[in-house]
């Protein structure tokens, strides 16, 4: 046989006959060298009229070996493609669900790769859980209805986000619409308006938020702008799920920051344009750095208030965003409102950094010029937001917010040589110090008391206490009943800083004789007095656990401060004894004390410090003429002994209220620490609903 005719020598690889593969193996040879040439690095060429060996192997008469093609394996599907396509498939079977507004069989969707494995099917399982699962699962406990629902996220919309506009909604906005794009959103906005009502449900729909929350966030590890949004709102209108020991709502707050920082939030973009900005997908939109402002204010004011080290800190893209919210044309009528908010919290973010407010072993004193000069800095810097603020300052909650920066800024006026741990709970007693110790905290009152800075911001920090309670008490009782928990917080704090105030006129009056503020001024008992009958009121008309918690705080305060000021004793005494002469000739008394001075035998005042509101009051127990007897500081009084009975739970409790802080305060509720029998306030078993109603 002709060595070009025998088909073995002239194998293509395949195993086909010769005459299927005679085309094939023409087109293989035509793109293909033989061994031989191959070696030899010549042109292989075959002439098709002799055959299919090439004219080279031909002329040398060898045989002419092609080399057989590998045969090409079929691409698998790696496991990683597979699992894409099951998450694309259970996504596609989610969308179908959403769209014809039915719940999703999790078990059939789980069933439709069964030749998926275990982890991949859990994967599955976990992701088809459709985002309105709680808002479908409420409807259909009949937790709510859905006219119900329309009401409340029109209640959220016209008057809770107004406060802090951090998450808002256009006017135009449908419930409906809101619920297909943003269902996890939506079912916190329902949360946090049914909870402002009086509803029996509230805490229900807390535990399954706070529930969803979890699962999402901490055991598959979501992030979201929608995530970041419901945290916010969450922490806003804070309540806390049914078996929670503890209020973790500064962990909340660092999640919901933390979580923004990894979406990309809190820093600026390489290429802005405005397609980014208008784009609600993109985290560039104006409810992105809404939301990142939102993370800004709160985490500052936590930080502020439990002094902890600022998570966030103001920055650049901080800025941007006022500028952008400012100067947008598609902006909200509350982004106003917002951005006047985030540059007063500036403000008081400034003043906790330059006066230590988180290091309580740094030098702060009002004797520092430096110290000096800088409060009167941040006063300025004040009085030009008031002046350059687009809001209406007349409001009561812009009100509100002014005069606690305002008492922030001036709040080292209230700690002696910067001794933020002076400020202990007015229930707690302890032994006496001895005779080194009491000189040495006389000598500081002496050096401080009497420097005029201090007596200014002493001045300063009572007229920003009163602002704030005058502002609290003048918001209507209908937006009493939907107010963020921080307002109920700042004026806590508020009335721990009056409380303060009192103790430095007991001070000065039982170590000095005399008190450059008149305690009179301060209306201790009468605001006090005011506020926890709004917050009583407020709690029977919603059952708010917030007001009921500042109400049972402000009431210890009002308490204490009334058994242990010996000047507020001593004006009691004087007017029972104007009651008593007023029986033989009747007079006119207005039920709030004012600024008009009273010759009591117990408090005396320059005529000459009246004139410039130093003046100094005389400390004496009976006698004009005798001198004062030595007494303990107003922290160190025993008291009596029904007091020292109901204090004996709060004693037990080592709650540490150092720092003067308002969340401190909140966070005293249900904890470690038990309150006085509430009876005593006519709070719980003794209250009527007549009294309710009052």
């Amino acid at each position: 046989m002709n060595p070009s005719e025998d088909p073995e020598i002239h194998s293509d690889g395949s195993e086909e006959s010769d005459d299927a593969a005679a085309p094939k193996a023409r087109t293989v040879r035509s793109s293909r060298a033989c061994i031989t040439c191959r070696r030899m690095k010549t042109r292989c060429e075959i002439d098709e009229a002799l055959g299919n060996a090439c004219k080279l192997c031909i002329r040398a008469r060898r045989q002419c070996i092609m080399q057989d093609l590998p045969r090409r394996r079929k691409r698998k599907t790696t496991e990683r493609v597979a699992d894409l396509e099951q998450k694309i498939n259970a996504l596609t079977a989610l969308l179908s669900a959403n769209e014809s507004n039915s719940p999703v069989d999790h078990k059939k969707l789980a069933s439709a790769h069964g030749d998926s494995t275990g982890t991949s099917a859990s994967k599955v399982q976990t992701l088809a859980k459709p985002d309105n699962t709680l808002i479908a699962e409420a409807l259909s406990r009949g937790l709510f209805t859905w006219e119900t629902a329309c009401k409340a996220f029109e209640r959220y919309k016209n008057e809770m986000c107004r406060y802090f506009p951090f998450v808002v909604f256009a006017s135009g906005s449908d419930a409906a619409a809101v619920k297909q794009q943003q269902p996890l959103l939506f079912f916190a906005v329902i949360t946090v308006s049914l909870a402002s009502m009086q509803t029996t449900v509230d805490a229900e729909l807390c535990d399954m938020l706070i529930k969803d929350l979890a699962l999402r966030v901490v055991y598959t590890g979501e992030r979201s702008l929608e995530l970041v949004q419901t945290l916010i709102v969450h922490i806003l209108f804070y309540g806390r799920a049914k078996n929670m020991r503890d209020l973790n709502f500064n962990q909340m707050v660092h999640i919901a920051s933390t979580m923004a920082l990894d979406i990309g939030l809190g820093r600026r973009p390489h290429k802005s344009t405005l397609t980014q900005r208008t784009d609600p997908h993109q985290l560039e939109s104006l409810a992105g750095r809404r939301a990142w402002l939102g993370c800004y204010y709160m985490g500052t004011s936590v930080s502020m208030s439990l002094r902890h080290p600022a998570f966030v800190r103001w920055s650049v893209y901080t800025e941007e965003c006022l500028d952008v919210l400012s100067d947008e044309a598609s902006v909200l009528p509350s982004d106003m409102w917002l951005c006047d908010l985030i540059r007063i919290q500036h403000i008081a973010e400034d003043a906790s950094v330059t006066f230590s407010m988180d290091d309580p072993g740094a030098i702060v004193t009002l004797r520092d010029v430096k110290i000096q000069y800088q409060i009167r800095g941040f006063r300025q810097q004040l009085d030009y937001w008031r002046r350059h603020a687009k809001t209406d300052l007349t409001l009561p909650y812009v009100r509100h917010v002014a005069a606690c920066t305002d008492l922030f800024i001036h709040e080292i006026a209230l700690h002696p040589e910067h001794d933020i741990d002076d400020l202990r709970s007015p229930l707690r007693t302890a032994l006496a110090p001895p005779a080194a110790a009491v000189e040495s905290m006389t000598s500081k009152f002496k050096d401080l008391h009497f420097i005029p800075a201090r007596v200014e911001a002493l001045f300063a920090c009572l007229a920003a206490i009163h602002e704030c309670f005058d502002a609290f008490l003048s918001i209507g009782f209908a937006s009493m009943c939907s107010l963020p928990n921080i307002f109920f917080v700042r004026t806590g704090y508020a009335a721990r800083a009056l409380r303060k105030l009192l103790n430095i006129c007991d001070s000065q009056a039982e170590f000095e004789g005399r008190s450059h503020v008149d305690v009179r001024d301060l209306k201790f008992e009468e605001y006090l007095t005011a506020i926890i009958d709004v917050l009583r009121r407020v709690h029977a008309q919603n059952n708010s656990v917030v007001a009921r918690a500042f109400c049972l705080v402000l009431s210890q305060i009002k308490t204490q401060g009334l058994n242990s000021s010996k000047l507020l004793s001593a004006m009691k005494r004087a007017d029972e004894a104007a009651t008593t002469r007023s029986r033989v000739s009747p007079t006119s008394a207005s039920s709030m004390p004012s600024n008009e001075r009273f010759d009591l035998p117990c408090l005396h005042s320059d005529e000459s410090q009246q004139s410039q509101r130093t003046e100094s009051l005389t400390y004496d127990s009976g006698d004009l003429n005798s001198a004062p007897p030595p007494q303990l500081p107003h922290d160190q009084i025993p008291l009596d002994a029904q007091t020292q009975a109901k204090s004996a739970q709060w004693l037990e409790n080592d709650t540490d209220d150092a720092f003067m802080s308002g969340i401190d305060v909140l966070q005293w509720f249900e904890q470690d620490l038990a309150f006085d029998d509430p009876a005593a306030y006519d709070y719980d078993s003794q209250l009527t609903a007549r009294y309710w109603q009052q």
